[in-house]
């Protein structure tokens, strides 16, 4: 057997053997190039912790790798290594993976970035965090298949999965792993060392993957103190564990889980098929399982969607849900589920017991928490669709150290995209319930709505300048809980104030993000309100009118904002601001009335007028600008095209200096009508299209219509068929998500009509 006297050539002769270059290596270790050049030179010996990467980045295992950190350390003979020495017999790799008794289903995305963790140098304790019933254990025990079967193994010497749920307490920890690995930890004569000793003596030369299943029943004080000394005395030992609640543990490296995939945009749920995504095929193999002849029916596709969203994907909830395939139709399961987390439940007798139903799975969660937790969890649950950190510490008390605690025990999940905060819907009932069963959830509900009440009339300030679209976005983030509010404020009649307050303060963000149906069914819910001050009747009227404008209800606008005029002129001054938009609003209908009419429109000319000089009376710049604006928009259909561009130059501007969108967006689709008026074909398509732009930034879909029509009718002037049909099919496409039917059956005869020219043109 060949020696050498040269550490440095025989780490040479690896490397090359490994094919590795210089700088490979060292981008491996890593460390610097001339570190590893001094290395295979003999002008330095690497330290302990290198001697350790440097073993593993070469390949080294058993015998060979204690022989070179042996050497590299200086306690053997450079003389100790053998250049060609004779391979060791191998071992058979210790794998102890359970075999799942169903066919796991979807994460792939999650087992790809799980595999990419565990093949990082810089992890050695990765946890699946997550609540219970999210599958974590299932994707553990995957994970470790495919570690299992890879033709290159990462883990040597096997694979071991360890499941902590029986084990009562953390100090039989050592005990379970040890029997999974099947070592002996009695005592013997002349042996001292204690079971962790033999068990880190064990593990010390193991290249091995310990999977420790349902840790967070252990986390009391000292419960995970044995992992840090695992990972100290060993050099190839990775732990993957799965947990409800963080290890927090300074070599913790964390994988949040959430739901399977599944139709997840409200928008969506009638057009997907749920059986493209994973939580509607894990439910279909599901509730096969009970009703082997179990299928879709026409209609079922969105009820099917609409499940798996309200589960959120959860897989356990899921899989309980579907085992009622063989007793209910899909449709009698969505409506068992509409009333709570009780069907979530298996007579099964081979599921641990923990997974007969989620509400067992939650009562083990909710029986680790301390009161403070429990407190501030079951408020949370108020919420829908989430929430801000301003909001959970005002509506439950959960300041961010609070909030942090929650996520570590999976209870709550951070979007840091948005910076929203989300209690999981299954999880979400649970905390209800637990609030109702307090007695606190009225209380918390009325906290709830007066939070919101409290932003919108915040929002009513800052939806008028250079912060518009932010806060159009916070509200728009916000529906859920709106609506949710909304829904609960009117069935208590000491809220009705409140209730009224956040209807009117949500207002114009209907009107500017085009939420018109919405806003008029809460409006036209608040004007049946008894009790109401005349300040709340008037405004309501007034919202509610403009709404009706929206929908081409001229009259219905007209009758509401001469009702809402009289009320404001009732209050005097104070209701000297209300009367100038009720008046704007009068002119927007009687200009509506008139247009379609075809009659004189020099009543809605006054009306702006009037409302022009009652505006700067005020002191209103953003309502001097929008009264303009309207100005504009009835000289022009009445061809005062001078007097309409002033106006309108004179509204732009004011909109600018706001740093105000959505005006901004209105005043330039009325300048290039004008521009069009005067045959400027240019200037008309310069306009429209930055009116279109600002027009998408607000969400403004009513105004994003007319003006690809204006756009449509431009580029036919202009000569550009493909352009106009093109601006013709997206206005039609917005007004039938508007429900406008008349005005996109309009679009599509002018369509026709122009694709009609194309084909009758001669060639």
């Amino acid at each position: 057997m060949a020696h050498t006297d040269s550490f440095g050539y025989w780490v040479r002769r690896k490397r090359m053997a490994l094919d590795l270059t210089q700088r490979d290596l060292a981008l491996k270790i890593p460390c610097s190039l001339a570190t590893i050049k001094k290395i295979e030179a003999d002008l330095r010996r690497p330290s302990p912790q290198m001697a350790e990467r440097l073993a593993i980045c070469l390949g080294l295992a058993g015998q060979e790798a204690a022989a070179f950190l042996a050497v590299a350390l200086g306690r053997r003979p450079v003389s100790f290594l053998a250049l060609a020495e004779e391979p060791e017999e191998r071992q058979v790799p210790l794998d102890r993976v359970p075999s799942p008794a169903t066919h796991f289903i979807g994460r792939e995305a999650e087992l790809a970035a799980l595999a990419a963790l565990l093949a990082s140098p810089a992890v050695r304790l990765l946890t699946i965090m997550g609540p219970g019933g999210i599958g974590k254990t299932r994707l553990a025990i995957a994970v470790a298949e495919a570690e299992r079967t890879q033709p290159s193994r990462l883990f040597s010497d096997g694979i071991a999965f360890v499941d902590l749920a029986p084990v009562p307490a953390a100090e039989f920890v050592v005990a379970a792993v040890a029997g999974v690995l099947g070592l002996d930890l009695a005592e013997h004569r002349g042996d001292k060392r204690s079971p962790t000793e033999k068990l880190l003596d064990f593990l010390r030369p193991r290249s091995l993957l310990l999977v420790l299943d349902n840790f967070e029943h252990l986390l009391g004080p000292g419960g995970a103190s044995l992992l840090p000394d695992m990972l100290q005395a060993t050099s190839r030992l990775k732990i993957l564990a799965t947990s409800r609640l963080r290890l927090n543990l300074r070599e913790e490296h964390l994988y949040p889980l959430s739901g399977m995939p599944y139709p997840s945009d409200p928008a969506q749920v009638q057009e997907a098929d749920p059986l493209n995504y994973p939580a509607g095929q894990l439910f279909l193999a599901s509730a096969r399982r009970v009703r082997p002849d179990f299928g879709l029916l026409p209609g079922e596709s969105a009820i099917l969607a609409a499940i798996c969203q309200k589960l959120e994907g959860m897989p356990l909830a899921l899989e309980l849900a579907a085992a009622w395939a063989d007793s209910l139709s899909l449709a009698g399961i969505a409506a068992e589920l509409g009333g709570g987390i009780d069907i979530l439940a298996s007579g099964l007798t081979d599921l641990p017991e923990r997974h007969r139903s989620v509400r067992s799975t939650l009562d083990a969660t909710w029986r680790l928490l301390q009161p403070a937790e429990r407190q501030a969890f079951t408020g949370l649950c108020v919420f829908r669709g989430g929430f801000s950190r301003e909001a959970a510490e005002q509506v439950a008390d959960a300041a961010l150290p609070m909030l942090a605690q929650l996520i570590s025990k999976s209870l709550v999940e951070f979007d840091p995209v948005p910076e929203r905060y989300r209690v999981h819907e299954v999880l979400r009932q649970y905390g209800e319930e637990k609030l109702a069963g307090a007695g606190l959830l009225a209380e918390t509900r009325q906290r709830h709505l007066e939070y919101l009440r409290a932003l919108a009339e915040r929002a009513s300030d800052g939806l008028f300048g250079p912060d518009q679209i932010a806060w159009l976005d916070r509200l728009q983030a916000e529906q859920d809980n709106f609506r949710a509010a909304l829904a609960w404020g009117f069935t208590q009649p000491e809220m009705i104030g409140a209730t009224a307050d956040l209807v009117i303060g949500l207002s114009w963000f209907w009107r500017m993000r085009s939420h018109v149906l919405e806003g008029r069914e809460w409006l036209d819910r608040t004007l049946l309100q008894p009790g109401l001050t005349t300040r709340q009747r008037a405004a309501a009227l007034y919202h509610g009118g403009h709404l009706a404008w929206m929908q081409d209800d001229f009259e219905l606008a007209r009758r509401r904002e001469e009702e809402s005029l009289d009320l404001w002129r009732s209050m005097g001054l104070a209701g000297r601001r209300g009367e100038a938009y009720a008046t704007h609003s009068l002119g927007m209908a009687l200009y509506g009335s008139e247009l379609h009419a075809q009659s004189d429109l020099e009543p809605a000319v006054e009306a702006f007028r009037t409302c022009l000089d009652l505006m700067r009376e005020v002191g209103d710049e953003w309502g001097t600008a929008f009264a303009l604006q309207w100005l504009a928009f009835s000289l022009t259909a009445q061809g005062e095209t001078e007097p309409a561009i002033a106006a309108a130059q004179e509204s732009l501007a004011s909109y600018r200096r706001l740093g105000e969108a959505w005006g901004t967006g209105l005043v330039l689709g009325a300048l290039a009508n004008l521009s069009l008026q005067r045959g400027d074909l240019a200037q008309a398509r310069q306009y429209a299209e930055s009116a279109q732009e600002w027009r998408a930034r607000v969400g403004h879909r009513h105004s994003l219509g007319v003006g690809y029509e204006l756009l449509a009718t431009i580029a036919e002037r202009e000569d550009r068929a493909h352009v106009a049909a093109a601006n013709y099919r997206q206005a039609a496409t917005i007004f039938d998500s508007l429900g406008n039917q008349p005005y996109a059956d309009k679009m599509r005869d002018r369509l026709a009509t122009l694709l009609a020219k194309q084909v009758s043109a001669p060639s």
